[in-house]
């Protein structure tokens, strides 16, 4: 059996995002997610860096970052980077973090991991710790 395209974006369209919850629910997360969340996620982040081979200068995109959990790490290692995630406040967590750590290189945006808006080939590394398991497709 195939699926035309056609017919999988009409059920894309439909189903779009009725799993998940939406931006508001991690937007009121988002501060304790950074306080007690996000430093144990500093190992595997490295871990995985170093796996990727990450190097000073790669151009790193961070799908559904949060507040920084893989983003932060790239960032030390002085990849430039960019953090997207669909809650506001995740990002300015992420951004408050990356001020404050005096990180140069590194933004971020509010974008929906659905709908990327970005073109193509921008990146040399792309990752996500653990924004994948809601992004079915």
């Amino acid at each position: 059996m195939t699926i035309d395209d056609e017919a999988l974006s009409a059920a894309r369209e439909e189903f779009a995002h009725e799993e998940f919850a939406p931006p508001e629910a991690w937007d009121a997360i988002a501060v304790g997610y950074d306080t007690f969340v996000a430093p144990g996620e500093a190992a595997i982040a490295n871990a995985a860096l170093r796996l990727v081979g990450l190097e000073r200068g790669d151009r790193f995109l961070d799908v559904a970052a949060g507040t920084g959990g893989l983003s932060l790490p790239a960032a030390r290692l002085g990849a430039t980077v960019l953090a997207t995630d669909w809650s506001a406040a995740m990002i300015a967590r992420f951004e408050e973090r990356v001020s404050a750590e005096g990180l140069t290189g590194a933004i971020g945006r509010v974008m929906d991991a659905h709908r990327l808006a970005l073109d193509d080939d921008q990146f040399d590394v792309t990752g996500s710790q653990f924004g994948v398991m809601l992004v079915p497709d």
